[in-house]
């Protein structure tokens, strides 16, 4: 056992995604659940802070992330991926799903997600498009 899986569940947000007016203007709730693939022999081991992922940090890079207004989900969820497993060497890997609670669908819907899994070796091979925003 070398690796683990270190999870942040139910991290709510609310904020001003989405390509319609009503959307970026009105806002809508979100939710996003972290799971990090991360050593955790190590830190279990030593029990020692140093040596463990921070989740506090991964927190803190989603509500900035959460606080820049996209058209997409697809679009925040790598991003935030990307971030995340940028700034956090140990991480090797990241699941991340993100959910707009209640969509402006014509029908009752709980929520619509995007769900992305991001390892560290194809950081690389993404780029971001920044013209639209």
């Amino acid at each position: 056992m070398k690796n683990g899986k270190i999870g942040l569940e139910g991290l709510k947000f609310f904020a001003f995604h989405g390509c319609y007016p009503g959307e970026r203007e009105q806002g809508n709730w979100f939710e996003v659940d972290v799971i990090l693939h991360a050593p955790i022999l190590s830190p279990a081991q030593s029990d020692d802070l140093r040596k463990a992922c921070d989740y506090s940090d991964v927190y803190r890079i989603v509500r900035e992330e959460m606080s820049v207004q996209r058209y997409l989900l697809e679009s925040l969820v790598l991003r935030m991926a990307h971030r995340i497993l940028s700034e956090h060497i140990s991480i090797e890997a990241i699941d991340i799903k993100l959910s707009k609670l209640n969509p402006p669908v014509a029908g009752e819907v709980n929520a619509a997600s995007v769900a992305i899994l991001l390892e560290r070796k194809d950081l690389n091979a993404i780029s971001f498009d920044n013209s639209i925003l």
